[in-house]
C-alpha cells in the first residue's frame, strides 16, 4: 500500500508502508496531506469516545433516532493540527532572544531552534537584518543552547519555525531598533523622528552619526513588552523577500556542519 504525503516545503513524496498488506478498493484514493493525517490520528480517538458515549445512550429501536444521539465528530484536521498546537504552546516563550551588539559593531544573534539543513538560520538572520537596518553579513548567527526556561518555545518540528518566529522576532528587533533611535536622539540632540538608521549607524539630519555599539548592548532574555512594537511595513523591506545566499552553504558543502549523527554523545 502506498501513501502519498505533501509538505509545504517540498513536492509530493511517496513512502511505501506495508507492501505485503492487501490494499482495499478506494483506500487512499487521493493524496493525504500531512496535517490531515495527524488530524485523522487525533480524530480516531475522538471517534472511539464518541461511539462509546453514543451507544450507551441509545435505548430505542429506531436507527435514525439512535444516530441522532451520537455527538458529531469535529474536523480537527481542518481546525487544529500539530503546527497549531506548537504555536499555541510556545507563544509565551517566543519573545526570548539574544541579539547582542558587540564592541566592533557587529551583531551576535542566537536562534532558539535546531538548524538541520532547512535554512532557518538564513531566514531568521534576514528578519533581524531587516528590522535592525543592517546588512546580512554584519550578523554572526549561532544556535541557542537548550534551556528549560524556553520550554516548548524551543521545539523544532512541524515546519513551523519561521511561521512561529516571524512575528515575535520582527517585534523584538524592532523594539531594539527603537531603543537605539531614542538613545541616538538624546545624544545628538534631535527629535527621535529625525533619526535614521542604516548599516549599524544612527544618524541625524546634519550628517552626524553614532555606531549602534555606542548606543546599546542589544537585548537578551524574554521581553514581552516587545509585543507592542511596530515592525516595518512590508513596502519598506530591503532584505526580506530578496534573493539571499544560504549563510551556511559553504560549511555544508565543505563538511563543516555537524549533524546529529556527528555528535559524540
Amino acid at each position: 500500500m502506498t501513501m502519498t504525503t505533501r509538505s509545504p516545503e517540498s513536492h509530493a513524496e511517496t513512502e511505501d508502508i506495508g507492501d505485503d498488506l492487501p490494499s482495499p478498493t478506494g483506500v487512499l484514493a487521493t493524496p493525504v496531506e500531512r496535517r490531515s493525517l495527524i488530524g485523522y490520528a487525533i480524530k480516531g480517538s475522538a471517534l472511539a469516545v464518541a461511539l462509546t458515549v453514543g451507544v450507551d445512550r441509545v435505548t430505542g429501536d429506531d436507527d435514525a433516532e439512535a444516530l441522532d444521539l451520537l455527538p458529531p465528530i469535529p474536523e480537527l484536521a481542518d481546525a487544529l493540527d500539530l503546527t497549531d498546537l506548537l504555536l499555541l504552546s510556545g507563544d509565551p516563550f517566543y519573545y526570548d532572544y539574544l541579539i547582542r551588539i558587540e564592541a566592533d559593531n557587529r551583531v551576535r544573534f542566537e536562534l532558539p531552534r535546531m538548524e538541520v539543513g532547512q535554512g532557518i538560520i538564513t531566514a531568521a538572520v534576514m528578519i533581524v537584518a531587516e528590522e535592525l537596518d543592517v546588512a546580512v553579513d554584519m550578523i554572526d548567527p549561532s544556535l541557542s543552547p537548550a534551556e528549560i526556561r524556553r520550554l516548548t518555545g524551543q521545539i523544532t518540528g512541524g515546519s513551523h519555525s519561521i511561521s512561529s518566529l516571524w512575528d515575535p522576532l520582527r517585534k523584538v528587533t524592532a523594539a531594539l531598533r527603537q531603543m537605539i533611535v531614542l538613545a541616538a536622539a538624546q545624544q545628538l540632540g534631535v527629535p527621535a523622528g529625525q533619526i535614521t538608521t542604516q548599516d549599524g549607524f544612527a544618524s541625524a539630519p546634519d550628517g552626524r552619526s553614532i555606531r549602534y555599539a555606542d548606543l546599546s548592548n542589544g537585548v537578551e532574555g524574554r521581553n514581552d513588552l516587545a509585543r507592542l512594537a511596530v515592525p516595518k511595513d512590508p513596502s519598506d523591506y530591503r532584505v526580506v523577500g530578496q534573493p539571499t545566499a544560504r549563510l551556511d552553504a559553504r560549511d555544508i558543502v565543505t563538511g563543516k556542519v555537524q549533524y546529529a549523527m556527528d555528535l559524540d554523545v
